[in-house]
């Protein structure tokens, strides 16, 4: 039978999610996007938590798919908790920049400097 654990309103049956979340990163450092997404896919299917929104972007930046890895970090933060809102922003200040629009990107890079103490900050210099 399998035990359910309850944590910050994200079930997990056995570690699975974990285990398949350590999937993915190992198919997309090893260069293989669509298995990295067709697991974060399913994952999304089954339980639409915010982190899994915020894999699927990071494997969209990767891919070099910046308006995709935008969309799905604007799902991110309308799914995330506010304490967790300083990734998304960065997500997307990065993903605007990366597409060539500053003065949008600065604008999320200063709301993650907002959202956090500065040692929490990738791209505080940019």
């Amino acid at each position: 039978m399998n035990s359910l654990k309850r944590k910050d309103n994200i079930v997990n049956i056995d570690g699975r999610n974990e285990k398949l979340i350590e999937l993915s990163f190992k198919r997309r450092d090893a260069g293989d996007y669509v298995g990295a997404m067709s697991i974060m896919r399913n994952m999304l299917l089954n339980e639409p938590d915010a982190d899994v929104y915020a894999h699927i972007a990071d494997i969209y930046t990767d891919m070099g798919q910046y308006e995709n890895a935008i969309n799905y970090w604007y799902k991110y933060l309308s799914r995330s908790k506010k304490k967790y809102y300083i990734d998304g922003y960065n997500g997307l200040g990065a993903n605007f920049f990366m597409c060539g629009n500053d003065s949008v990107a600065g604008y999320y890079f200063k709301k993650q400097m907002e959202a956090g103490p500065p040692d929490d900050l990738v791209y505080a210099d940019v």
